[in-house]
């Protein structure tokens, strides 16, 4: 119920609209006492996508704020940097494990950061692992900008098998200098090691760095495959769109629960979208494609798993 009224609605998506809303009159309270009940969101999330059978695209590791700029007391929410506002607002951090082929995308993980809890990084490599020992999944390059690219995320990509293509710090020291001091020319592409001992490619581009470990990457194609981490930014836009900040309970949970039904009716738009040949901005706009959603094959097959 609570996934269907995210894929009806436009207005902001609260407990309070939701039971106006609701055909079968819930109530406000209970839909906000749905917001702190189990449900296995991988599984379904699993069932849904199919996610076993993408064995060929493309991970995008990033992080998008969850922003609660009217809200003082949030268990687990902190003052956090939005680099839309290029300022510091209240809110969270939803660090995203993204699949994509280049044309079809998908979330397939997630993990809200809590302040006081688990670092980014160390969020990043759970979902990692999750997608190897769990899904089986071995995607072609793993992609992520120049804030997730630590040493430990690299080498452990590195230890699964897996290639990297990241953006990197002017900082970061390569073959014992400082990149942005290691060659005056602006556009160089040379293989050493990082100071961590891991051997890798970097590339300059201007005032840009890329690194990855597949030392027989040519430039263009670096370049070419990188392109494909803008899908991040799509997907953050439409999380959004689907009411990514609308949660008003204060509890983490509950904020939680409500980002994963996100996720799932976005999963159910973008299946929809790729039926239809219709935008997720179209089908949620229009009242009689939301309704078609809620009755199409992928609904469906989500009612059953659950």
């Amino acid at each position: 119920m609570y996934i269907s009224l995210l894929i009806k609605t436009t207005c902001s998506r609260n407990a309070l609209n939701f039971s106006k809303l609701c055909d079968q009159k819930l109530s406000h309270d209970s839909i906000s006492r749905f917001l702190y009940q189990f449900i296995d969101w991988r599984f379904l999330l699993y069932r849904l996508i199919n996610i076993g059978k993408k064995r060929k695209g493309y991970f995008i590791i990033d992080d998008t704020v969850i922003e609660k700029p009217y809200s003082s007391k949030l268990e687990g929410a902190s003052w956090v940097y939005s680099s839309k506002h290029k300022k510091v607002i209240f809110g969270y951090h939803l660090v995203v494990l993204a699949w994509t082929d280049g044309a079809k995308k998908f979330v397939i993980d997630c993990r809200l950061y809590e302040k006081g809890g688990l670092s980014k990084i160390k969020l990043a490599l759970e979902m990692l692992s999750y997608a190897r020992n769990k899904l089986r999944l071995k995607p072609e390059f793993v992609l992520f900008d120049s804030w997730y690219s630590s040493s430990t995320l690299m080498k452990r990509i590195k230890d699964y098998g897996w290639y990297f293509i990241c953006r990197v710090k002017n900082n970061r020291k390569f073959d014992g200098k400082r990149i942005k001091h290691y060659l005056t020319n602006p556009y160089w592409m040379l293989k050493g090691s990082f100071s961590c001992g891991l051997r890798a490619l970097v590339v300059r581009n201007g005032t840009e760095y890329y690194a990855t470990n597949l030392m027989r990457l040519s430039k263009s194609d670096l370049f070419e495959i990188y392109r494909k981490r803008q899908m991040i930014e799509e997907i953050n836009k439409l999380l959004k769109f689907c009411g990514l900040n609308d949660c008003q309970a204060r509890g983490f949970k509950a904020q939680s629960k409500h980002v994963h039904c996100v996720i799932i009716a976005f999963s159910l738009l973008q299946l929809e979208s790729l039926r239809t040949g219709r935008s997720i901005y179209s089908l949620k706009k229009d009242h009689r494609l939301s309704a078609m959603a809620l009755e199409s094959p992928s609904f469906k097959r989500l009612k059953r798993a659950a």
